[in-house]
């Protein structure tokens, strides 16, 4: 974007709990060719946000989101959305105690886990889709007028299927806009593809930086105090802004958006070895958290037509000062 580097006499990226390096070279062991993907989808993650990917089948979107628990040493569940899938089937029910034989007790769902993949979350239907949205916006399910709160952290992955498939169901505003970052996955390059044939098993590494969820939530907090100059911010809020009154789009960035993509910035920022947030941090996570939360008046619900209107969004801005 050509923005000038601003000066920021923030905390060093030594004083932070561990290296970022660690953490997406591990990542990258398990899902080879996908930098990019690695890196925003790590960013969502330490961000505290919810990601979703979308892709073709057999890309590796399965592989990756199982790497995040591995790498934290976590729960983890997959639930296989399919049209028929009740809600109750994910959030859990209420079942007869065998014992007494009189009272209801709780069990508890797949959702109950520190990392749940929602695999091909648009083949379910719009209500047991809607069963996640107060995980995702809560860390809890409420049943029969009692809430449950979920394992912290929580973070839900979920994969879909290109909106032009057969069979899927498109996710609603309400539930596009709980995802920090939506990415797309492809397939790798030749070159890595043949390497991932030549390639033999080995023993599971062990990442050197975060091995438990106690140091992963630190990790989180930390990552909120990271430097994001003023300036930045109002440049942040000129193209939410922007995209509410652009003709072409309905429904623009909300608040919540904004403040995720300030989070997943300073995520971004400190994977990248920095305490402060620069303006490329900006630019690079722009699409990711803005493009699949907007509208079109056209009614085109195609990614890759909204990341290049977010895009043209950004171009048109004077850099900050």
């Amino acid at each position: 974007m050509g923005f000038p580097l601003l000066k920021q006499t923030k905390q060093s990226q030594q004083d932070l709990p561990v290296n970022g390096d660690s953490l997406v070279h591990f990542i990258e062991s398990k899902v080879q060719g996908q930098q990019e993907v690695t890196e925003m989808a790590l960013a969502g993650i330490i961000s505290g946000g919810h990601i979703l990917l979308e892709g073709p089948p057999g890309a590796g979107k399965t592989t990756l989101a199982k790497s995040f628990s591995d790498c934290f040493a976590a729960q983890f569940r997959r639930i296989q959305m399919t049209s028929d899938l009740l809600p109750s089937e994910i959030t859990g029910t209420l079942r007869l105690d065998p014992k007494s034989r009189t009272d209801l007790v709780f069990r508890p769902g797949p959702i109950f886990s520190n990392f749940v993949l929602a695999d091909e979350i648009n083949r379910a239907s719009p209500r047991t889709q809607s069963a996640l949205l107060e995980s995702m916006a809560e860390g809890s399910v409420s049943i029969d007028g009692t809430t449950h709160l979920l394992p912290q952290p929580f973070h839900l992955i979920a994969t879909q299927n290109p909106s032009e498939s057969i069979g899927v169901f498109q996710l609603t505003e309400s539930q596009l806009d709980r995802f920090s970052v939506a990415i797309g996955m492809t397939y790798p390059s030749p070159t890595t593809e043949l390497d991932i044939l030549k390639s033999t098993p080995v023993t599971k590494a062990k990442p050197a930086g975060p091995s438990s969820l106690e140091e992963l939530s630190a990790l989180q907090n930390t990552i909120q105090t990271l430097g994001l100059d003023e300036s930045l911010s109002r440049f942040m809020l000129s193209v939410g802004i922007a995209t509410r009154s652009d003709p072409r789009i309905e429904n623009g960035a909300s608040t919540r958006a904004l403040l995720q993509w300030s989070k997943v910035c300073r995520a971004l920022a400190w994977l990248r070895g920095r305490d402060f947030v620069l303006p490329e941090d900006i630019s690079d996570s722009a699409a990711p958290v803005l493009a699949h939360r907007l509208t079109l008046k056209s009614g085109e619900t195609h990614y890759p037509l909204k990341i290049k209107l977010v895009n043209e969004i950004i171009e048109s801005k004077p850099s900050p000062l």
